[in-house]
């Protein structure tokens, strides 16, 4: 079994715009004295044994050449003085005042961001020069790094929306930060590569450019194929931005322990987050998902919670959570029951949150051992509708939350099901309005031609032509008043009751 790991943070105050945040999220957060008294005696009972403290490029180096570690030195001092470890969130996507380089762009309203553009190839110099002097200041001393990747918080992720830093960025909000020049011209040449000719784009697309020197990048809410487009090359961008980034990590930090916080609750606006995953897999990185219990019901919130737990067992790499928003006591048992049965093995939350439900909280570091479920049946996770907004992260996770109460599963998207997680499972149901690409069905079909069970809840769709497909058994599950929740794990089967906030062992 697995060690877990189980992590707080400390955000310096020095980072926060008390204009814009009004006290509020420090209050929540707990920001405010968190390494002092009472505090200390909580996270310590609660099995916490990292704090993570963050180090911020645009303050590190205000001037060229001249790097200030100072305040990072007293963070790591006192946190060890405590007798916890240090971890390190990066975060070089902000940049300092003297930094030339391209800036995100949002297509919608065509205004510049503060964030570089990742089409710049520049900035992977400037990630390279950030890691290479942290490196140098403290090397084996951070005993664990969150890979700092790009967006607001250093995730994986665009921009979404933030506020509350001294450095975010003016114009900031979710959608797609892909209108600049550059962003622009990488597009056309995949899409060139994808279709050959601009007359081949032109039939997919039902378009009229005369060349690939155009700018074709699709406006947001243009629809069809060329929209889909869009999106795949969009997600596909960041993964292949994060992977040169993880690289430049590793390169200096070979051997140190390390996570990469995958930001919000779904996969919109320029998500893959299985992509993501293969990805913690192959840097022998932990991916941290974050959104632990957001949603207040557990059948929902374990539905986007397994987005990523599924593909980290898929994947073979280990699972973390991080609690997005405040928790409270008649929601802890929501979340450690999600952190039981997805098989996490690093929990990071918030000091308040522990102080609001210690009890629970120390009967989870007791409970987590990184088991890993027993599932053999998987539900299918519509990448492509949600990409477009087809469908609804929310509704999606409603419709699933449904059917976890009547059994336990795996998610798996298009991406996983052709590198060929369907080998693994016994069944497969697809939710209500899912559109199925020629290959996904092709795929799903041989599942079911070996022996696989395919059931439909509602009507599912071919992608590339709207057309129903009427080939799958029909299924539903009638919702429950008062579930129980069931978990098989290799050492017995949990269940959970959430009117009564009980977890205990199958007698």
């Amino acid at each position: 079994m697995s060690k877990c790991y189980i992590h707080t943070r400390h955000i310096p105050r020095e980072h926060i715009n008390l204009e814009t945040d009004k006290g509020k999220r420090i209050e929540a957060n707990g920001l405010l004295g968190i390494l002092e008294g009472d505090n200390v005696k909580v996270i310590a009972q609660a099995g916490v044994e990292y704090i993570e403290t963050r180090l911020v490029w645009a303050c590190l180096e205000k001037e060229e050449g001249k790097l200030d570690f100072s305040r990072v030195d007293r963070d790591f001092a006192r946190i060890e003085a405590l007798g916890f470890k240090p971890a390190l969130f990066v975060w070089p996507q902000h940049i300092p005042a003297w930094v030339e380089i391209t800036k995100l762009k949002c297509l919608e309203h065509g205004t510049e961001g503060s964030v570089p553009s990742l089409w710049d190839e520049r900035l992977l110099g400037y990630y390279d020069h950030v890691y290479g002097e942290i490196a140098k200041r403290y090397g084996d001393r951070i005993k664990f790094l969150y890979f700092g990747i790009y967006g607001d918080y250093g995730e994986y992720t665009y921009l979404i929306g933030v506020k509350q830093y001294i450095f975010s960025s003016p114009h900031t909000h979710p959608g797609k930060w892909c209108g600049d020049a550059l962003a622009r011209k990488d597009f056309a040449c995949r899409m060139k590569e994808k279709y050959g000719s601009i007359e081949e784009l032109n039939k997919a697309w039902g378009t009229d450019f005369g060349s690939f020197s155009e700018d074709i990048m699709p406006s947001v809410g243009f629809g069809g194929r060329a929209e889909l487009d869009r999106e795949k090359w969009y997600a596909d961008s960041l993964t292949a931005f994060t992977d040169k980034v993880c690289a430049i990590i590793r390169k200096h930090f070979p051997d140190t322990r390390g996570a990469m916080p995958l930001g919000i609750v779904g996969d919109i606006d320029g998500l893959n987050k299985s992509d993501a995953v293969k990805l913690c897999k192959k840097y022998n990185i932990t991916p941290r998902w974050t959104g632990w219990a957001h949603l207040g019901d557990f059948g929902r919130s374990d539905s986007l919670c397994k987005r990523v737990s599924s593909a980290a067992r898929f994947y073979g790499t280990d699972f973390g959570l991080e609690a997005a928003l405040e928790l409270y006591e008649e929601n802890a048992g929501n979340a450690v029951f999600e952190a039981v049965s997805n098989g996490a093995s690093l929990i990071h939350n918030d000091p308040k949150n522990y102080e609001r439900a210690i009890g629970l909280y120390k009967r989870l570091a007791g409970m987590l051992s990184g088991e890993m479920p027993i599932i053999d049946t998987a539900v299918y996770y519509p990448l492509e509708d949600i990409w477009v907004k087809r469908i609804d992260i929310f509704d999606f996770a409603r419709d699933t939350g449904i059917i976890r109460a009547h059994l336990d599963y795996e998610l798996c998207d298009s991406y996983m099901i052709w590198d060929g997680f369907l080998d693994g499972m016994k069944r497969l149901i697809l939710t209500d309005g899912v559109t199925l690409s020629e290959e996904a069905f092709d795929k799903i079909s041989a599942f079911k031609e070996k022996g696989g069970i395919v059931e439909a809840v509602g009507d599912v769709f071919l992608l590339e032509t709207g057309e129903r497909i009427d080939c799958f058994e029909k299924v539903d599950f009638v919702e429950i008043s008062d579930p129980i929740y069931k978990t098989l794990l290799p050492s017995g089967k949990k269940l959970f009751k959430p009117s009564e906030n009980r977890i205990y062992d199958e007698e």
